[in-house]
């Protein structure tokens, strides 16, 4: 089963994003702050990450640069999600993968999982 780490600030996000991928056969953890995330990372060991631009005080831009510039996650795809679109448009300065508009309908979800984890796996 494919792994999904969401990352965001918004707790009702979060349980509805969770709720959707379990909905659709993915493990998901979910993460509110960047330490969180972090400790995520060594543990639930992702295929897929989506990240808030901003996760309050802290950078989720920032912080996805630390994680593409580690060996062991620098191949895992990353997507930036913001309802800041003219910052979300900088997603490739940050090194993510692709990027998702706030708000988006969950549907849209299974599309950017497909497009990122697909190539890789005949299955979820």
């Amino acid at each position: 089963m494919k792994r999904i780490l969401v990352v965001d600030d918004d707790e009702d996000l979060l349980t509805a994003m969770k709720l959707f991928f379990r909905k659709n056969g993915y493990d998901v953890a979910v993460a509110s702050s960047g330490d969180q995330a972090t400790s995520s990372l060594d543990t639930f060991k992702p295929d897929l990450i989506f990240m808030d631009i901003y996760l309050g005080a802290e950078d989720g831009g920032q912080m996805c640069r630390t994680i593409k510039a580690q060996a062991e996650y620098k191949d895992i795809p990353v997507v930036m999600i913001s309802g800041n679109h003219n910052t979300l448009k900088l997603y490739e300065d940050y090194g993510a993968d692709s990027s998702l508009k706030k708000p988006f309908h969950l549907s849209m979800l299974l599309h950017v999982v497909d497009a990122h984890l697909k190539p890789f796996s005949t299955g979820k």
